[in-house]
This record gives C-alpha cells, sequence and structure tokens, in this order.
C-alpha cells in the first residue's frame, strides 16, 4: 500500500511539473518550484518597463524665417535677465516694506519694477513662439545682495542692474542688425530700448535727490526722500 501511494505521488507530482526527492523511509519531499526566466516575447510585450523612453527629435518650425540661431540664443539669454533683474527688485521690494525700514513708496516703486521685469521677459518668450523659436529656460541668478545699508545704497545697485540691462538689449539689438532682422530690431525699439532710457534716467533723478537729502546712510534722510521723492499716498 505504502508503494502504491508513493508511486501516485510521484505522478501527481509530473503532471503538476514538479520535481520531487526521496527521503529515508521511501517518502518524498516536494522541491519548491522555481520562476522561470521571461522569455523575450514577454519583454516586448511592455517595452515601456524595461526600456528608457525615447526622446523625440523637436520637429522643424513652419513659421521660421530669417531667424538665426544666435538670435533665438541671445532672447533667452536676455529673458533669463529679465528675471534675475525681476528678483532683484523684488527682494529690494520686501527689504524696504520690513518694520526696521518702512519705506512704503520705495517698496511700491521697486515692487511695479519687478513686476514690469518679469511682464519683459514674458514678452520676450511670446516673441520666441511667435518667429519659431524654441523657448529654453536657463538658470537665474539669485538676487546679488538682500541688505541694503540706506535707501540710496539700494537705488545706486538697481541703477546699476539697470544698466546693464540696458546694455544686453543694445547688444541684443546690434545682433539683430547684424542679422539684417528687421522684425527683431523693430521689436526693440519700439518695446524697450526707450522706456530703458527713461527709467535709467528717472532712477538717476532720484539718487540725486537723495543724496541731496542729507547724510545717506541716515535713517531720516530715507524717510524724507520716501516722502518727497516719490510721493506720499
Amino acid at each position: 500500500r505504502e508503494d502504491r501511494n508513493s508511486n501516485q505521488l510521484v505522478k501527481e507530482e509530473r503532471g503538476n511539473s514538479q520535481s520531487t526527492n526521496m527521503l529515508r523511509g521511501g517518502r518524498w519531499r516536494l522541491r519548491p518550484r522555481r520562476c522561470q526566466a521571461r522569455a523575450p516575447a514577454d519583454r516586448a510585450a511592455i517595452p515601456w518597463a524595461l526600456e528608457p523612453p525615447t526622446m523625440m527629435p523637436t520637429p522643424p518650425s513652419q513659421v521660421r524665417q530669417n531667424y538665426r540661431l544666435e538670435c533665438e540664443a541671445a532672447l533667452n539669454s536676455h529673458a533669463a535677465l529679465e528675471f534675475h533683474a525681476s528678483f532683484q527688485c523684488l527682494a529690494l521690494a520686501f527689504y524696504l516694506d520690513r518694520d526696521d525700514v518702512a519705506l512704503k513708496h520705495f517698496h511700491h516703486f521697486f515692487l511695479l519694477r519687478s513686476h514690469e521685469h518679469s511682464k519683459t521677459a514674458e514678452s520676450l518668450m511670446f516673441l520666441q513662439n511667435r518667429r519659431g523659436g524654441r523657448v529654453s529656460f536657463l538658470d537665474i541668478r539669485k538676487p546679488e545682495t538682500q541688505q541694503w545699508e540706506s535707501a540710496l545704497q539700494a537705488m545706486q545697485d538697481t541703477l546699476h542692474l539697470e544698466k546693464c540691462v540696458n546694455q544686453s538689449l543694445l547688444d541684443l539689438h546690434k545682433l539683430a542688425t547684424d542679422s539684417s532682422d528687421a522684425h527683431l530690431c523693430d521689436f526693440l525699439e519700439t518695446g524697450y530700448l526707450d522706456q530703458q532710457v527713461k527709467f535709467i534716467k528717472e532712477l538717476g533723478d532720484h539718487v540725486s535727490k537723495l543724496s541731496n537729502v542729507g547724510s545717506p546712510e541716515g535713517s531720516l534722510a530715507g524717510y524724507f526722500s520716501d516722502k518727497l521723492t516719490l510721493g506720499d499716498g
């Protein structure tokens, strides 16, 4: 009877595709089933789970015309500079809004300027798409400083920053001129070059008034300049 049971057990285990080992006493022990390697057909069924996705090449633009790659790259670079200028003015605006500084008119002045720089960067990106270029987001530098000794120093630092922005616009305009890109030249001339020069003049006037109020290091000078230079209300 024991042999009959053993033979029956062997047949059942062979039917289930499992191998067995014989122990002492004529007993049988089942060997645990091992997972078989996945067949190539199975791997092909789910390629996304085994292989990194392939990057699709950027299709060429259908609207691009007379738009050099150098101009495209320079436009992206200047947009990053505009965002940097926006962050710098934003840092200054909220420094001036602190309770130990409390120059609310200067705060609103630089907050508005921060928004204008952001709008300029967005306009450049819209232009990039209209010309058939590709917007590329570059690294944006953090504000150069977040502490100022006086309102005069803040104005002087901002004046230097605005001159750097203006020089970048001039370089971009020169590149557009050398590339015979009339559209880009017109975009810069009608929308930004003159406005940038006007703001630099306005900022220079504020620096002169701040210098004439009194000691640049004095908080009283900053208070009166906040009232007189930018108005009350």
